[in-house]
């Protein structure tokens, strides 16, 4: 079923979103600055405002990641740069019955290049919801709401190249009802849809030039799914859950000529299911285990086959596999906390590739006396694709599994020396396996990169609303290609307002 989606409308809207977002925060930041006691940021019992503004001024001393002696970009200045940052933001939500609760959080950055002024860049992120709680509407029903506005790359190792991004706008409403609630037994039924637009620009890719706008490589769509769960409580400690979800993926379908990759622009059908048991071993220790089957079905695209010039169909063959959702929590302290989760499933990127995922983190964050705060960070993800050879080569043709790897390790420590001034700093380092074949080079599949990054600073805390803080960070980049190694120094002074 092709679905041919408008984006002329939410072009316009998302311009004139821009616009009114930026003079409201205008007139929201003045009135923090204006405001004697501040507002006191509580505009009533039933709203929470969180503002702040960051000013930042940094030197980078390789604004391009270039390895040495690598030349510089076309049309670039020069390989270093003084970076001026203006960071401004707010948090809302606000209780409008004991049953509704509407939120809003809004973040905008301007950064100007001294040189390079050809970087410089104004982005906008915004997030709507409205959560209606349980008992509001016949004592079972709940609504989630969520609208998101983002900046999505589209050429992810020349980022920083101008034009080279694109505004990505998610609208998704959930309403749920408990049809069954008993004093042991529930049982959910829900409808899920959701919308992703994005905005049509220019972009330069100096690897793929026949790749002139972003609609070649991220297209427009809407999903609507059934949600459904079911649990039994069989003591206070122990809950048996089972959940299924289904949804339909529809994708904007273009011309077969403005196709890059066929693959990316089928409709998928998503079936999953799980069943496992929520525990709770002490009132410090609580876990979740579930696991499932998940399996997804996609429909034949047309595209025009770049050698004969005729329009032919392109099929891909059902993916399916194990789904598990894994979590441990233990709560230290009130302060101190453990945590560790394992997730296994399906999902689609910005280029509409469909990846098997599976995903590991743990975090650990420790209060160390009243003065210092550390946290220790791990994760791990495994990426799985259908690798298909290209139009030019064989359409059409499955030739096995790509994956790719992630691993990486982070930690910091902040110390208090007195109630005005704290130090801060970190060490993380990553180790990124690209897939093997790398859509906007493909000339550097089966790329390997170690990062390591250091960063130490210290602040000083004006009032309880504002402070002033230097910081240092170096990142070191080891790639078993040449030319994607480099090393960058940055230095920074910012100040930071809250409230």
């Amino acid at each position: 079923m092709n679905q041919n989606l408008s984006t002329s409308g939410n072009q316009c809207f998302l311009k004139a979103l821009k616009k009114v977002l930026s003079s409201g925060l205008i007139i929201i930041v003045g009135l923090v600055f204006l405001s004697p006691d501040a507002l006191a940021f509580e505009l009533s019992a039933r709203s929470r405002v969180t503002p702040f503004v960051e000013v930042r001024e940094t030197f980078d001393d390789n604004i391009f990641l270039l390895s040495d002696g690598e030349p510089l970009p076309i049309n670039a200045k020069s390989k270093d740069d003084s970076i001026f940052n203006l960071s401004a933001g707010i948090g809302l939500d606000v209780d409008i019955t004991r049953f509704l609760t509407l939120g809003l959080a809004y973040r905008m950055d301007y950064q100007n290049y001294a040189d390079n002024n050809e970087n410089d860049q104004f982005i906008h992120a915004l997030e709507l919801k409205a959560d209606v709680s349980k008992r509001a509407y016949f004592k079972r029903l709940t609504i989630n709401i969520k609208e998101n506005l983002t900046t999505v790359p589209i050429d992810t190792t020349q980022a920083l190249l101008p034009g080279n991004k694109t505004f990505r706008n998610e609208f998704q409403i959930t309403p749920s009802y408990r049809i069954i609630d008993t004093k042991r037994t529930f049982f959910d039924a829900g409808y899920s849809y959701r919308r992703i637009d994005y905005t049509k620009n220019t972009v330069q890719l100096t690897s793929t030039p026949l790749v002139t706008e972003t609609t070649q490589v991220v297209s427009n769509s809407q999903s609507h799914g059934g949600v459904f769960n079911f649990g039994y409580i069989v003591n206070p400690r122990l809950t048996l859950v089972t959940d299924y979800n289904i949804s339909r993926l529809l994708r904007e379908k273009p011309e077969p000529t403005e196709i890059v990759d066929p693959r990316t622009r089928a409709d998928i059908t998503r079936q999953r299911l799980t069943g496992g048991v929520n525990y709770k071993f002490s009132p410090r220790l609580s876990g979740l285990a579930k696991i499932g089957f998940e399996t997804n079905s996609f429909s034949e695209v047309e595209f025009v086959d770049p050698t004969t010039g005729q329009v032919q169909r392109i099929d891909q063959r059902d993916r399916s596999g194990f789904a598990v959702n894994f979590g441990l929590n233990f709560n230290i302290t009130p302060s101190s906390s453990l945590a560790f989760t394992y997730d296994r499933f399906f999902s689609e990127n910005d280029f509409g590739e469909t990846l098997e995922t599976d995903d590991i983190i743990s975090r650990l964050v420790l209060r160390l006396g009243d003065n210092a705060r550390t946290s220790l960070a791990f994760n791990y993800r495994h990426e799985t694709r259908e690798l298909i050879q290209t139009p030019a080569t064989a359409p059409g043709i499955t030739t096995g599994n790509d994956s790719a790897n992630s691993i990486g390790f982070a930690g910091d420590i902040e110390y208090m020396i007195t109630q005005r001034i704290r130090t801060f700093g970190g060490y993380k380092v990553a180790n990124r396996q690209f897939f093997s074949e790398i859509f906007f080079d493909p000339t550097r599949g089966d790329r390997e990169d170690t990062t390591q990054t250091f960063n130490v600073g210290v602040g000083y805390s004006l009032t309880r609303y504002l402070s002033i803080n230097v910081d240092y960070e170096f990142v070191d980049n080891n790639s078993n290609f040449d030319t994607d190694d480099y090393s960058v120094n940055r230095f920074s002074i910012f100040s930071r307002a809250t409230f």
